[in-house]
This record gives structure tokens, sequence and C-alpha cells, in this order.
């Protein structure tokens, strides 16, 4: 029988313990740390990245677009709403226009008739011819005070009169401008108790104020037409629509009874407006 020392026996027992102490740890799993998760993102494998085939970029500052709906009416503008008026009293004689007729710019839109038209042009044709022989007598009077021959005296008068009858033909030519009639043209031949109101732009007939046979005064309303080209699309906004408005920006409009057909255009000009209101204490 053997004896093994005490010595010997704690060595053994020490290192058994240390042994198994190592053991124990090593087979011991190590806790798995849990991921954090956060609610507002989403985490994608490798392989869910490239099935996606996403895209990333930097982050930039842009104006994000918005649809504004508002409402309005067409108006003409003032400088487009023309009327024509009568240049001078007489009777209507030819008219053929009614509310909704288009017209074009020189068109004939009245015909009217009167004495006063007759002896206008006959007082013009009587000042032209009058001029031109108080012009020839200018000639001859300055010829003979040149030769001192006659006296500064009726040279003056020959020169004034020249003058004056200057004044009144013009002054006649432009009457007759008026009423239609081409000065330059008018001879003894071509004198007419009828005048033409041609349209002074292409436009729609709006309003008929005479007919045949009526009798206007000088400034008497006759039609009302309107120049297609000065329709103008006023729209009306709250103020809490005005910061998304602004001159210049581009509009999309259509009307009630055909939305299909969309009409594009911009701003031209801002108008505020302000409402009275009645505070109550």
């Amino acid at each position: 029988m053997k004896y093994i020392n005490n010595k010997t026996l704690l060595a053994l027992l020490s290192m058994s313990l240390l042994i198994v102490s190592c053991k124990q740890k090593n087979d011991e799993a190590e806790p798995i740390a849990e991921a954090a998760t956060i609610e507002s993102q989403v985490q994608l494998t490798d392989s869910q990245l490239k099935s996606a085939e996403l895209e990333t970029v930097k982050l930039v500052s842009k104006n994000v677009s918005q649809i504004m709906k508002l409402s309005g009416t067409v108006e003409v503008m003032p400088q487009q709403a023309i009327t024509v008026s009568s240049p001078m009293a007489g009777f209507v004689r030819q008219i053929k226009w009614m509310p909704g007729m288009d017209v074009v710019k020189g068109q004939l839109l009245v015909r009217m008739e009167d004495q006063e038209f007759i002896r206008i042009q006959q007082e013009y044709l009587d000042v032209k011819n009058t001029l031109k022989y108080a012009k020839i007598d200018y000639e001859r009077q300055l010829q003979l005070s040149k030769n001192q021959a006659a006296s500064d005296k009726i040279l003056q008068a020959a020169e004034e009169k020249v003058m004056s009858n200057q004044i009144l033909l013009k002054s006649l030519s432009e009457k007759l401008k008026l009423i239609n009639i081409n000065p330059a043209s008018l001879s003894p031949e071509s004198i007419s108790s009828y005048v033409s109101v041609l349209s002074p732009v292409s436009g729609t007939i709006t309003n008929v104020d005479v007919n045949t046979g009526k009798y206007v005064n000088a400034g008497d309303n006759m039609i009302q037409i309107v120049d297609k080209s000065g329709l103008r699309l006023v729209l009306k906004a709250f103020e809490k629509d005005l910061p998304g408005l602004s001159k210049g920006l581009k509009i999309v409009a259509y009307s009630n009874a055909n939305p299909s057909e969309k009409m594009r255009g911009k701003i031209e000009y801002m108008v505020k407006m302000f409402r009275k209101m009645d505070l109550q204490k």
C-alpha cells in the first residue's frame, strides 16, 4: 500500500479545482446584446437593398408646388371697350349690326346723311380756291414791292390774306377727316351728302343704340365694341392666399361652362383691397 503525502494531495486538489473552474467559465454562453431599435428607421439587409434598388441623395432645399383654387370674372380693360359716337349731327341711313356680331377694323358701321356734310365740303373747296388766288396775289405784290411799285401796306394785307385762308383751310380739312372724307381727293364732282362711320378696332359688337332713320346729335353713342385682346381674368383671393401669389406667376384657368378647355396665363398685377368692417364694442 502506497501513502500520499498531505502536501501532494493539497496540490492535486488545487489543480483540479482550477481546471474545473476554467472549464465552467469557458462553457458559459456570452450574453447577446440586443440591437437598439428606432421606430422612425427601417433596417434592410444587403440582399434587400440590392433587390429594392434604392438610391440615396443629399438633402437640398426646394420649393414645393401647391394647388390654389380661386374664383373670378372676365372683365374688359377700359381702353379696350370702344364707344363709337356720331362725329356730327345727322340721320342714320344704313346700319346692319346687332350685338354679338364681329367687326373688322375699318369696316363700315353706320352711313349718315345731312345737309351740313355738303356745306363743309363746299366751304373747303371754296377756301382752297381762294387760297390759290391769294398766293398768286401775294407773289405779285412781293415783286411790286421789290421794284418799289407798291406800298408795304398792300403787301402785308396780301400776306395776311394768305395766312388767314391757310388756317381756315386746315380747320376744314380736319373736320372732313372726322367724317372720314379725304380732303386730298375731294373735288366738286365727289361732293356727297353721305358720310361713313368706320370701325376703329376689330372686335365684337356688344350694344347698338341707333336704328335706320334715327336722328343723332354730335357725340351721341351709336355702337359699342369690345376688343377681345383686352379681356382680363380678375381673380379674388383672401389674405391667407396672398403669400402664395406673386406677379408673373403662371396660372391655368377654365370656365364653369367648359371646364375641359384650359387657358394658360400669368398674373400681370395685384391690387390690394381692404374691406371696411364694423367693430362692435
